[in-house]
């Protein structure tokens, strides 16, 4: 029981504490900047982009550039190797892993 009313009291001295807070030192704007609409001040960078911006951006940058040649026939080459080591494995030709090679 004791240990529900150190809680409880813990969780109110945080809340009464975070509320005493006016404005962090953190990125985020403070409520008297938002509320007057006033510019933000010259050491803090803008967070958020105007929306038309995001929109442009999304627009040129959405697609993904296509992968050159080199890289997708290195991707085939790893992808048809594993897939013999798999059968390899499976025929019991070779132990899957080395670990269960059998020591002489």
């Amino acid at each position: 029981m004791v240990w529900k009313q150190l809680l409880l009291v813990s969780c109110l001295s945080a809340a009464m504490f975070l509320s005493m807070l006016q404005e962090g030192s953190s990125a985020s704007v403070g409520v008297t900047q938002v509320a007057t609409g006033q510019e933000p001040q010259e050491g803090v960078k803008q967070v958020f982009v105007p929306e038309s911006d995001a929109l442009n951006f999304l627009r040129r940058n959405g697609r993904r550039s296509p992968r050159p040649p080199q890289e997708i026939n290195e991707y085939a080459r790893s992808q048809e190797a594993n897939e013999q080591w798999r059968w390899r494995g499976y025929n019991g030709l070779y132990p899957p892993y080395p670990s269960d090679r059998r020591r002489v």
